[in-house]
């Protein structure tokens, strides 16, 4: 049964590729006038975003640093900043706090380890982008 239907998924995949219509733009003019319109309203400073910033190498390399540092409490501790244009980060504020220690340990993470691609708007600048991240740690 399984054959059948991959064998059925790859026809009519292969045939929608042999179609003589015009394919049409997910995206159309009308849709980029309202997306120009709300970008217009929006406060200075503000943006709709396509692509949000993205933790090179994961957060979980991250969270693995952080485990064989000075932060043994366990807990959950949220960090609030800004990715800027370049992906480094601005600005890190603990707003749930473990421990001092752990607190102190993510922040100098965030500000000397971790690196993001930067945000994108919808005209695929970079920019910066405001954003909180969880870190769940263990103790030993």
């Amino acid at each position: 049964m399984t054959r059948i239907l991959l064998l059925l998924s790859t026809l009519v995949g292969v045939s929608a590729c042999y179609t003589s219509q015009p394919v049409e733009s997910p995206v159309n003019a009308d849709i980029l006038v309202r997306y120009r319109a709300i970008l217009d309203s929006l406060p200075e400073g503000y943006a709709i975003l396509t692509e949000m910033p993205t933790l090179i190498g994961g957060i979980e390399a991250l969270i693995r640093h952080l485990n064989t540092g000075e932060c043994r409490a366990h807990g959950e501790t949220v960090v609030e900043f800004v990715v800027d244009e370049n992906g480094n980060v601005l600005e890190p504020l603990i707003i749930q706090s473990t421990s001092e220690r752990c607190d102190a340990e993510v922040i100098r993470l965030m500000t000397e380890d971790a690196k993001f691609t930067p945000g994108r708007d919808i005209d695929g600048h970079a920019v910066k982008v405001k954003m909180s991240l969880p870190i769940t740690t263990r103790s030993r």
